[in-house]
């Protein structure tokens, strides 16, 4: 997998709408893109799985216990006859540059950060093309969708790194609230259906930053334009 981290994107992260910035930022948003391209060790993993149905209807994992809780994600997974678990992260390189930035250079730190959420994306773009050139033609799939979103809860970020074995295959560990470590890894599952997939789901409406994010008060979104 090839991942490169999108200048346009960096900077709608960080604001940008197609106004002028100064020949010194674009200079640091450049090093600091080249910056985590160096030190950015990305892992990924994810299994396909089959979902089993009980009396209710209701979508469960066939091999294993992975809880899918709410009604958001019952939703979500409504016509869907199998799923992508997958996590992703960039490393501890990257994290703990973002600690030292924080420390040092707030301006580096800011760059960094939002060149870390395009990346990560980027690489959970990559996962989503392996998983389809792999299925071939005949599937359509939901967006991804990561504990947090909605009601489903964010405490299942322990049951998806666990089911993964993240920690051992990629590093990926989960704090006593939840959030994963390193900060710039991800989460999500992804149905696999025969039908088109059409939703109603409000992603930003049920984004946890709903309530302070720059991109909503603006009319426009944080997460890939591919989605």
């Amino acid at each position: 997998m090839e991942i490169k981290v999108n200048k346009s994107e960096v900077l709608r992260y960080l604001g940008y709408k197609n106004q002028e910035y100064s020949q010194e930022l674009d200079q640091i948003i450049d090093e600091v893109r080249n910056e985590i391209m160096e030190i950015s060790n990305f892992k990924y993993i994810y299994k396909i799985v089959e979902l089993k149905r009980d009396d209710e209807g209701k979508a469960y994992i066939a091999d294993g216990i992975m809880p899918l809780l709410g009604e958001n994600i019952q939703k979500h997974l409504a016509n869907a006859e199998s799923c992508v678990i997958m996590a992703a992260t960039l490393g501890f390189e990257v994290e703990k540059r973002l600690n030292y930035y924080s420390k040092v250079d707030l301006t580096k730190n800011f760059i960094l950060d939002s060149c870390g959420t395009q990346m990560i994306e980027e690489v959970c773009d990559g996962i989503e093309e392996e998983v389809k050139e792999k299925l071939g033609d005949g599937f359509y799939y939901t967006f991804r969708y990561s504990p947090g979103y909605g009601d489903y809860p964010i405490s299942v970020q322990n049951e998806l790194v666990r089911y993964l074995d993240g920690y051992r295959k990629i590093g990926l560990t989960v704090t006593d609230s939840h959030l994963l470590l390193p900060r710039k890894s991800v989460t999500a599952i992804m149905g696999i259906q025969k039908i088109p997939f059409v939703s109603e789901f409000d992603r930003c409406a049920a984004c946890l930053a709903r309530e302070y994010c720059k991109f909503r008060k603006e009319g426009t979104r944080c997460y890939s334009k591919k989605d």
